[in-house]
């Protein structure tokens, strides 16, 4: 994996967001067939499909500059 998530040259992060009822904002989906988009340097698009396996929402608390290593699904 890259050290930087975002380089000097992307275009697309290679997802999206949308808002829950409750005000949670989550990932609606990520850039499939890009293996060098940010979401997938980041390891976001593997914890979304891990979400969408286990038909829950992928919630973003906190964005940074870091790979994502820690992570929590939201019931639908």
């Amino acid at each position: 994996m890259a050290s930087s998530t975002i380089k000097e040259g992307d275009t697309k992060l290679g997802f999206a967001i949308g808002r829950t009822e409750e005000g949670f904002i989550h990932v609606t989906s990520v850039i499939e067939d890009d293996q060098d988009s940010p979401s997938t340097r980041s390891g976001l698009s593997n914890l979304y499909m891990e979400a969408k396996r286990a038909r829950k929402l992928l919630v973003i608390s906190r964005i940074s500059n870091q790979n994502c290593s820690q992570h929590r699904f939201h019931r639908r």
